[in-house]
């Protein structure tokens, strides 16, 4: 369990760092294509990490986004709640 905690942390550190590339508030002194491949290395990184966790954790995950006091961040957490929705869906049609 002390693995999927610390998985379902990274996850949500990845979500963090992938909203403060993303801000247009913040001003960070990035040049577009270091931002731009930063942000297709976190999706990936994230996409596996969402992969390895198991339900509780991946909701629990979700849970501290939707609480988070960044907007930005909640609205992250809203769209992964939406793509596990979308894809849970999905596999009651099959069936």
């Amino acid at each position: 369990m002390i693995v999927q905690a610390t998985i379902g942390a990274l996850m949500e550190q990845i979500v963090f760092l992938l909203q403060l590339i993303d801000s247009k508030r913040k001003h960070i002194c990035l040049p577009y294509l270091i931002r731009k491949e930063l942000k297709q290395y976190f999706h990936a990184v994230l996409k596996t990490v969402t992969k390895a966790l198991v339900p509780s954790t991946y909701f629990s995950a979700i849970i501290h986004l939707l609480g988070h006091t960044d907007r930005s961040v909640r609205k992250k957490g809203h769209s992964f709640a939406c793509a596990l929705v979308d894809f849970s869906t999905h596999i009651w049609e099959i069936f």
